[in-house]
């Protein structure tokens, strides 16, 4: 078992709903944007994974059973003028955040995103002006 068995990823920038496969002349195809939203944060977990010095020929944690909790962070809409509440209801579906998310780190954190047991989602509007989600990943009950 690792040390601390903690990773924490931020991911900047817009946050973008995971969207289902669709067929488009003859063939099934992913929506680029979710595609690159993919790529994204495959990349940033790489380059976290790079800087802690992991070794990048398996899996973070293996096989083994992980708590993921992620919090999006939404920029608030223009609506709000002085108190700015602290959840936010009206932007995407929450499953469809987390399917992204999970699928784009299968095969990097750990070998299937069914390993992920437990943890929460919460939608939050930012303080600041910037969307990002953060991500806290660990093994449990190992």
């Amino acid at each position: 078992m690792k040390e601390s068995n903690l990773f924490t990823l931020i991911i900047s920038g817009p946050i973008v709903s995971w969207q289902r496969a669709r067929t488009g002349r003859g063939h099934m195809y992913v929506p680029k944007k979710s595609m690159e939203w993919r790529k994204k944060i495959q990349h940033i977990a790489w380059n976290k994974l790079r800087a802690i010095g992991a070794n990048l020929h398996e899996t973070y944690y293996g096989d083994n059973p992980i708590r993921m909790d992620i919090t999006c962070y939404f920029k608030p809409p223009k609506k709000f003028k002085g108190v700015i509440p602290e959840y936010c209801i009206g932007r995407m579906d929450r499953d469809n955040i987390e399917k992204g998310i999970m699928d784009s780190l299968q095969g990097i954190m750990y070998d299937n995103d069914k390993q992920v047991v437990a943890g929460y989602t919460e939608k939050r509007y930012a303080v600041c002006s910037d969307e990002f989600i953060k991500i806290d990943m660990k093994m449990i009950g190992v």
